[in-house]
């Protein structure tokens, strides 16, 4: 079994327990060294009634089935317009996965700031500076957007003007440096897990702690279904063993855990590989060890297996009796009901998936990278580029391919017929 390393990713990673955390204004202190947006075309307007996406969250819906309920991009995109946030910086990449409500897409990068663009031209509408190296992807609810800083903070803003309102930390001093997963709102509540062992249901409004919950590892951003949370722990540090648990939203007490097998190395990445996605009475999980797994979501009962001892790398999507998942460079549609393989599309020879697969109408939408290929790793090569996929959701038949620069480290949003994504060439893009 290859696992998959970012060359790219290394230094960053390493860099976060030197770091030093400060949040330090909003959009009325602009950075001097700013770039602005660079528009590439005019968009053409498309006629016809689509509702609108409810991609205001990393997995489009609070299901965590990547289904993004808006209009596809069915033909060839060109690029609209791209956003890069800091040229001289060598972080100054988009680190999240793009959040969208109505006409504004927002976003943070790896050199501190949290941005909301102008979906149409991708001007600025207001940026927040919020910690060194960045932040995971942000959230939006009830008109305040939640974003995690890699500072042990979790921030919240009003989501029109960018003004600050609060801020939860887990910060202890006395132990290593901690790292929120996306949040998740619901109901007006905020849900997040950490990497110190803890799972979190803060009230939205006021930032407090309405219950918290022990579980192990790198607890992932959850999935919620009838009023039960699934989430996952992922190894850091010397746990020995990793879960899946249901969990009551309201009260936090345990429903049932799965344990995960942990077959990879004491440092490895074991256990939930992303968020689950919860459908029709199932959740799926995609796992460092297992695979892809199939549980009853009332019992935790295990229903099917697929690629048992084989790395996942990221969450599942889930339309249409299928369930649609990354492998090598290939997208794999199973059997909901069975986990029997459908189809694959992609090519694993032109590259690596390393994001989760997103669907909007009939189409499903995943991303490749180039990588070289070691004994027992396959390497990352942001690069050498990569490419995005849009394939038919029943059939897998490509309808078109777009070349990116190099590597997309975070799955791209759909909304109203425009794909957005962040790579590693520093921008913000924008495909119409």
């Amino acid at each position: 079994m290859r696992k998959l390393i970012s060359v790219a990713s290394l230094p960053m990673a390493l860099s976060l327990t030197l770091s030093v955390f400060i949040l330090v204004g909003c959009a009325d202190t602009p950075k001097t060294n700013s770039i602005p947006s660079t528009p590439l075309a005019t968009p053409t307007p498309v006629s016809g009634s689509y509702p609108s996406s409810n991609g205001a969250m990393a997995r489009g819906n609070i299901q965590g089935t990547g289904v993004y309920d808006t209009r596809p991009l069915v033909q060839l995109p060109s690029e609209a317009w791209r956003f890069q946030s800091n040229q001289s910086y060598r972080n100054s990449v988009p680190a999240s996965v793009p959040a969208i409500v109505s006409d504004t897409v927002y976003f943070g990068t790896y050199d501190d700031t949290m941005y909301a663009l102008d979906t149409t031209t991708g001007s600025i509408r207001w940026r927040c500076y919020i910690c060194q190296e960045g932040m995971r992807s942000p959230s939006i609810a009830g008109g305040i957007t939640y974003v995690p800083g890699m500072d042990e903070r979790l921030y919240t803003f009003e989501s029109k003007t960018g003004a600050p309102r609060w801020s939860f930390s887990i910060r202890d001093p006395s132990k290593p440096a901690a790292l929120f997963s996306d949040p998740l709102v619901d109901g007006g509540t905020v849900y997040v897990g950490c990497d110190r062992d803890a799972f979190f249901a803060i009230d939205g409004a006021t930032g407090k702690v309405k219950w918290r919950f022990d579980a192990s590892g790198w607890v992932s951003a959850p999935a919620i279904a009838n009023g039960t949370l699934y989430f996952g722990g992922r190894r850091v540090g010397g746990h020995d063993q990793m879960y899946i648990y249901a969990v009551d939203q309201a009260t936090g007490k345990e429903k049932w855990r799965v344990p995960m097998t942990q077959n990879g190395l004491k440092d490895s990445r074991g256990g939930l590989q992303g968020t689950p996605a919860v459908a029709g009475g199932v959740v799926y999980a995609a796992t460092w060890d297992d695979g892809l797994l199939a549980l009853d979501a009332t019992t935790g009962q295990k229903k099917w297996q697929y690629a048992a001892g084989s790395t996942i790398l990221d969450a599942p999507a889930v339309a249409y009796g299928t369930v649609y998942i990354t492998d090598n460079g290939s997208l794999v549609a199973l059997d909901a009901i069975t986990g029997q393989e459908k189809w694959k599309a992609g090519d694993e020879n032109t590259g690596f998936s390393t994001t989760a697969p997103i669907v909007a109408g009939n189409v499903v939408y995943f991303t490749s990278t180039g990588y070289t290929s070691l004994p027992f790793f396959f390497v990352a090569q942001p690069d050498k580029g990569g490419y995005i996929y849009a394939v038919d959701a029943q059939t897998g038949k490509q309808l078109w391919r777009h070349k990116v620069n190099s590597l997309i480290e975070y799955s791209p949003t759909i909304f109203d017929g425009s794909l957005y994504y962040g790579d590693e060439d520093g921008y913000l893009h924008a495909l119409r």
